[in-house]
């Protein structure tokens, strides 16, 4: 089947894109005490992974995330399995569909990431992951509309692309989101180390995912699949994102981003002292 070579070759590329993650070197922000250490790139290697997985065991907003992100990638095989399923198998449309499909989808990322970008203050990134969470659990449900709309073949890619579309807006609502906190709020020198573990667990079970949509669609319960999955979803939002957890995310990121508008108008002052001129 498409989905099975989908995760043979989807596999061993997330593993490889993991282990190059961590031999990133990121040696400019090291102390000077870790530019002196001698190590081969195995013991680095390990070292890196051990402080990533530190930083982020001893941080319950960071442990949370990493729970989430990994959740969202799990989840992820509902909108890459099931459009193609449904395309293909049940309503009989040509192969050629679902890129017409996914092109149509793909403006979603371009429209969210637009959409996130003119947010001019986004003061809470978990809120807002919240929303576009809860957004995504609710067209998982829609998605199944198609199978019952019926219509002409236009109409159906439309509607489809048109769901697939809003699909990767709320998940950019989700994303960069993610990005921009981990970004801002993780200590300089770790950043590489936190970005490389978060990548690793999150991107790594998005094959289990796939394989585990993929067996399961092929019993054809497309409502029982979906309405489970978007119950999941809500149910980790009501979860994770209580007002516990969003309310320290807010304080953390607002520290972060004080923190950068001080240093960045430190730096402001200093190129603009004027320099002394010979006579």
């Amino acid at each position: 089947m498409k989905w099975e070579s989908f995760i043979s070759s989807m596999v061993p590329s997330t593993l490889r894109n993991a282990f190059l993650d961590f031999l990133l070197d990121f040696k400019l922000y090291y102390t000077e005490a870790e530019n002196n250490l001698e190590e081969g790139t195995g013991s680095r290697f390990k070292r890196d992974i051990s402080q990533g997985f530190i930083f982020i065991a001893k941080n319950k907003v960071f442990k949370s995330l990493l729970l989430i992100a990994a959740l969202i990638n799990f989840m992820a095989g509902v909108i890459t399995i099931f459009p193609e399923k449904m395309i293909i198998h049940e309503l009989s449309l040509q192969p050629e569909t679902v890129g017409i499909v996914n092109a149509i989808g793909g403006l979603g990322v371009l429209a969210g990431g637009v959409a996130v970008a003119r947010i001019k203050q986004l003061d809470n990134p978990f809120l807002l992951m919240k929303r576009g969470l809860s957004a995504f659990a609710a067209l998982v449900v829609v998605y199944l509309l198609p199978l019952y709309l019926g219509g002409d073949i236009v109409s159906l890619v439309l509607i489809i692309g048109g769901i697939g579309l809003s699909v990767a807006m709320a998940l950019q609502f989700i994303n960069i989101p993610i990005s921009l906190f981990v970004q801002l709020v993780t200590p300089q020198h770790l950043k590489g180390r936190v970005f490389s573990t978060m990548n690793l667990c999150s991107m790594s079970i998005m094959p289990v995912g796939a394989i585990f949509y993929g067996f399961l669609y092929d019993f054809e319960l497309y409502w029982v699949i979906n309405i489970i999955s978007a119950i999941l979803m809500l149910a980790v939002v009501r979860i994770f994102f209580n007002e516990d957890l969003i309310t320290k995310s807010k304080s953390m990121y607002a520290t972060a981003k004080q923190e950068v508008e001080e240093m960045d108008g430190e730096s402001d002052e200093s190129h603009s002292e004027p320099t002394p001129q010979s006579v």
